[in-house]
């Protein structure tokens, strides 16, 4: 078992923001960095590995804000990733299962990705699950998203528009760009603004995340769709002229390990 701390280097530049941005998103220059906090291990006798990170937000905000933020991340993390349920499966599995010559290990392992549009902080996370004695294992994505101004956790409606208009526009577009008939796509109002929860804002496009199984069959594996921010114009909340940033993650040499 170890725990990684290795340096991430964020240096983020935004250019003067459009003036219909909402007052509550700023375009102020921020600069971030983080630490990327890593776990790791293998359990031989159970024949799972698990191998997870995610980041930990240093910024040129207050402490308060900076403090939400990254408990935030903590919280969330933990529960998108369910090392209990994986676990536990791992331990309640038939004894062929444990077989010393058995080459076959389960995975709980994670990406992410870290974009900033002015003030708005988009952390996203694709898991990916294979349970012993699975068929295969699968992919789910989650995301977060901060209003760095006050530190907040931004919820999808902050986004989108949540009337039943605004709901049908977005499902219509969406399915009407899946790639193959056999997709059965996003089937109602219900299910529409939970399918909408990941996504990444680029400085021209909205590229949606979607999990195995989520609008297509797992053969088509069709997990991301991106669009031009025009197509979403008029259901969007905010303005979609944002300066957006992909972050890139400069990691450290050095490595503290515990044992």
């Amino acid at each position: 078992m170890r725990i990684r701390i290795g340096l991430l280097s964020f240096i983020i530049v935004f250019l003067i923001g459009c003036s219909n941005t909402p007052e509550s998103i700023s375009n102020d220059t921020v600069i971030l960095t983080a630490t990327e906090a890593e776990f790791s291990t293998i359990d031989s006798a159970m024949h799972y590995e698990i191998e997870l990170t995610y980041p930990v937000i240093d910024a040129n905000i207050t402490p308060e804000r900076l403090n939400r933020i990254n408990n935030t991340i903590a919280e969330k993390f933990y529960t998108f990733s369910d090392q209990k349920n994986f676990i536990e499966s791992h331990q309640n599995l038939p004894e062929h299962f444990y077989e010393a010559e058995s080459e076959w290990f389960g995975e709980l392992k994670n990406t992410y990705s870290i974009t900033q549009c002015d003030s708005i902080l988009n952390i996203s996370f694709t898991f990916y699950h294979y349970y012993l004695g699975a068929a295969h294992g699968y992919t789910s994505n989650e995301s977060l998203k901060f209003n760095t101004s006050n530190g907040d956790l931004m919820p999808i409606t902050d986004f989108f528009k949540s009337d039943s208009t605004s709901l049908l526009k977005i499902r219509n577009t969406i399915n009407a760009h899946l790639p193959d008939s056999i997709c059965w796509g996003i089937e109602n109002d219900s299910a529409t603004l939970s399918s909408l929860a990941n996504f990444i804002f680029t400085n021209d496009k909205i590229i949606f995340k979607f999990d195995d199984y989520a609008i297509c069959p797992y053969a088509i594996g069709i997990t991301n769709i991106a669009f031009d921010k025009s197509d979403f114009k008029e259901v969007m909340k905010l303005s979609t002229s944002q300066n957006c940033v992909e972050i890139a993650a400069v990691q450290d040499e050095g490595e503290i390990a515990t044992h």
